[in-house]
């Protein structure tokens, strides 16, 4: 979105200003470009780019977003390491996934460690979710919403989506069949896959 002066005098200046608009999973450099059309005869149209950082209060690695696929009858987990970008201890509360299938849980990081790729401070928090062991396949999405320390970002939306797989799966899921009209050809038959997944 641009804002700028409509008319500017031969030899005058004008002034454009550019907007844009940012999300919590955004960090670090973002370009964007503005087309400008003018009656000048020797720049009927401009092109104008312009760079910014973009500073995010509180970091979320790998993403901000929690993904995981499980097992039927098992407790599902996924989990991502939040840092607040000012190096100041990071607290979270009233932390709420909004289904009952999916529990939040909270561990501070006790020391510096490096984990899948990922370096944790001390001040960092492991943010997660567990679904039920009773919860029935299918899959789980929602927003986790959570009140922080962070005078910038006083509540953090991370989106969650996982995948409860069956004991057992057939292909395809379901079968329709039609009774042969009279005179034709008597009886159908289909095949039906089934798999079992895990290790039992």
């Amino acid at each position: 979105m641009a804002e700028h002066d409509s008319v500017i005098p031969a030899g005058g200046s004008g002034r454009l200003t550019a907007r844009i608009k940012t999300s919590p999973i955004q960090n670090g450099r973002v370009s964007k470009s503005i087309n400008v059309g003018t009656d000048a005869a020797d720049a009927s149209s401009l092109r104008l780019r312009f760079t910014v950082d973009v500073w995010t209060p509180i970091v979320a690695k790998p993403r901000l977003r929690l993904t995981a696929t499980g097992l039927e009858g098992e407790a599902t987990r996924a989990r991502i390491l939040l840092h607040r970008a000012d190096g100041e201890p990071l607290e979270i509360s009233n932390v709420e996934t909004g289904n009952s299938d999916v529990r939040p849980q909270v561990d501070r990081v006790t020391k510096d460690e490096q984990n899948s790729g990922t370096t944790a401070e001390e001040k960092d928090l492991w943010l997660e979710v567990v679904t039920n062991q009773d919860a029935a396949p299918g899959v789980l999405t929602g927003t986790l919403r959570a009140a922080t320390n962070h005078p910038d970002a006083p509540e953090l939306l991370v989106p969650f989506s996982i995948r409860i797989r069956s004991l057992i799966e057939a292909h395809p899921p379901g079968v329709r069949m039609w009774l042969p009209q009279a005179g034709g050809r008597e009886g159908q038959s289909t095949i039906m896959t089934l798999k079992r997944n895990g290790n039992l």
